[in-house]
């Protein structure tokens, strides 16, 4: 059990790993919680509450096998549109098919991934699998190098963007 704010109001929020379930609840009055977000997945180990990219709403980073998924944004009414990316470890020489993953996206989403300097390198539409997995190549099918990247996730009625860090 931990909290966090995970809906930028300024009032934490209770978030509960129950055996694979990752339950959030807001407090709706004196002793009175309404659960506002749930994932289910029987592979969730550890699950931790921390605002890592500092924007004043902290995230939800659930440990799963082979990677790590970490969830911003579980307010009501926006949890359908909460993409994040799913990073594994890349160490050199260890072949990664699957660095970034991004999941949970509004169908036809597209994604464009930007370069620091502005350059686009990649863009892909999400379709209706809702999720894209970049591998870390730009659109010439050349491999890019280690560095920060700006992904950027549109829908109809929403615009996300997300700090991606490449280490090789």
């Amino acid at each position: 059990m931990r909290g966090g704010d995970v809906d930028g109001d300024g009032i934490p929020e209770l978030v509960v790993n129950a055996a694979g379930n990752i339950l959030v609840f807001k407090a709706t009055g004196p002793n009175t919680y309404s659960q506002i977000w749930q994932f289910t997945d029987s592979a969730v180990g550890s699950m931790n509450v921390y605002d890592v990219n500092g924007n004043g709403r902290a995230e939800i980073i659930m440990d799963l096998p082979g990677h790590v998924s970490i969830y911003e944004d579980c307010s009501p009414g926006i949890a359908e549109f909460a993409p994040h990316a799913v990073t594994s470890p890349v160490k050199a020489p260890t072949i990664v098919r699957s660095p970034f993953r991004f999941e949970h996206m509004p169908p036809q989403s597209d994604i464009e991934v930007y370069s620091v300097e502005g350059k686009l390198v990649v863009r892909q539409r999400a379709g209706h699998s809702q999720c894209w997995t970049w591998d870390l190549r730009d659109q010439s099918g050349r491999q890019v190098p280690a560095g920060t990247y700006l992904a950027v996730i549109r829908s109809k009625s929403h615009t996300r963007q997300l700090k991606l860090c490449l280490v090789r």
